[in-house]
């Protein structure tokens, strides 16, 4: 169509772009304070519902004050679209309630701003139920029933902080009931969580959140990578447990400074999972039909500081204590180890904790490491400053062939809440044959040297010994 001047061809102007600010068979305008609301609306000031909104291929965007739908409900394209049903934008003190939504992408949406809620809602069939994002902080869910979502039921994304997600009932979630991600200082209250395909709770990378008097009916809490400072208090988890795991995203991540205080773990393979997890504390909890702990070594971090102090009703044995976690700052669960291999690819393998004093740069200083008989070296390899790359959780190195550093293969240098973790493989021609077994590895001018404990095994040496002071010069 060619559009000449004249009132005709104006006249067709208008109606076409009437036409396309039609959406789900309701006009795009700005509603509230008298207007009603209808798809694709912007709402600003108040508004209540006086009927169904069907088939919205745009939902409500509320810019301020509330959105009551009086027990409406907002139905859209389906849980494949890339619309939201409610999004509450940048707003501050708004509110949404009384909503029943369906078949969205995001059933309710907040993105951004402050002190907003969202309450008495029924969101059902969407790909994440609710979701806050875009640094949302200080808004309150409450009270809302959120089932089968594709992916979560409430999710809080990254940067978002202070908020409060209290008395909700999340069912039948297509991955977890509830995800904090890089998420910070919320308050998790007095929810139930069940159904969920995956996890009832997953907290990624989230510090300082609080948990208290949740009921997990039959998944388990997940804490993965470097989520620290959180506290569960007085929940109570069946059929599952909970488990702590380092993650791998931009680098390793490990669970540290976390705690459950009181509440109630039953009806699981195992109460408490520590993967490449320290320093977290257990304390209080009753137990009852599960094996209490489980530690395993992750991300090349073995568990340590992990302290588990449960009530066992009946009573457990004494034989059956859960085990006490060997502390970070201790030497108790260091090894070294030498295997020979007869095609002469020999792996020295260290596995240590330590203190370095405040001046070393782990990441400018050079590695050197050494293993000796008596004064005759059978390997020595030297990292130059730099050749250790600094991640999320201290430094590392990796070179599966040993040709950037000969016979270096692999190196991970964890910051731990009392000193250093290394874990380290050097391989090669190792000629050493014992008794006087002298290891040392140097970081910067700072050395550490193990000489005593060696064992021969058969296949090379192994030693659990502690480190000494560097010998004088």
């Amino acid at each position: 169509m060619i559009l000449r001047p004249g009132t005709r061809s104006l006249s067709v102007l208008a109606a076409a772009l009437t036409l396309l600010l039609v959406v789900g068979g309701a006009s795009a305008k700005t509603c509230g304070d008298g207007v009603a609301c209808e798809c694709g609306d912007v709402l600003v000031g108040t508004a209540t519902l006086s009927a169904n909104l069907a088939s919205c291929r745009v939902g409500i965007e509320v810019r301020s004050g509330v959105l009551d739908c009086a027990g409406h409900s907002i139905t859209g394209p389906g849980s494949r679209s890339s619309v939201d049903g409610i999004w509450v934008r940048n707003a501050t003190a708004a509110e949404v309630r009384n909503c029943r939504i369906n078949d969205f992408r995001r059933g309710i949406y907040i993105g951004g701003g402050s002190a907003n809620r969202l309450h008495w809602n029924v969101v059902r069939a969407s790909k994440v139920g609710i979701q806050l994002g875009g640094g949302t902080s200080e808004s309150r869910v409450e009270l809302n029933d959120v089932g089968d979502s594709d992916e979560d039921g409430i999710h809080l994304g990254a940067g978002t902080w202070g908020n409060r997600v209290g008395h909700n009932h999340v069912r039948a979630s297509g991955a977890e009931s509830l995800f904090l991600i890089e998420s910070h200082d919320n308050v998790i209250e007095e929810n139930v969580l069940e159904q969920s395909r995956e996890v009832a709770i997953l907290l990624k990378n989230a510090v300082d959140n609080r948990f208290y008097r949740n009921t997990v009916v039959d998944r388990p809490v997940l804490v993965r990578g470097d989520s620290h400072g959180n506290r569960f208090e007085e929940n109570e988890v069946q059929a599952g447990g909970f488990t702590f795991q380092a993650f791998k995203d931009n680098g390793w991540g490990y669970p540290h400074g976390n705690v459950v205080v009181g509440g109630l773990v039953n009806k699981g393979s195992t109460c408490f999972r520590f993967t490449g997890a320290y320093d977290n504390t257990v304390e209080g909890v009753s137990v009852d039909r599960c094996r209490v702990v489980q530690e395993k070594e992750e991300g090349g971090l073995v568990p340590c500081g992990n302290i588990v102090d449960v009530i066992a009703d009946p009573p457990t044995d004494p034989d059956d204590e859960p085990p006490v976690s060997v502390g970070c700052d201790e030497t108790g669960g260091n090894v070294a180890s030498l295997r020979y291999d007869r095609r002469g690819i020999d792996r020295l393998k260290i596995q240590w904790t330590f203190e370095l004093p405040p001046e070393v740069d782990s990441g400018e200083g050079e590695l050197e490491v050494v293993l000796a008989d008596g004064d005759r070296i059978g390997i020595r390899v030297l990292a130059p400053p730099g050749a250790l790359t600094e991640d999320r959780a201290g430094y590392r190195f990796n070179d599966k062939q040993g040709e950037t550093v000969e016979g270096l293969v692999r190196v991970r240098l964890s910051r731990l809440a009392t000193g250093w973790w290394l874990r380290l493989t050097v391989q090669g021609d190792i000629d050493v044959d014992g008794p006087e077994l002298i290891l040392r590895w140097r970081i910067g001018d700072t050395a550490f040297v193990v000489t005593e404990g060696w064992k021969q095994t058969t296949t090379g040496w192994k030693t659990a010994g502690e480190t000494e002071p560097p010998p004088e010069p």
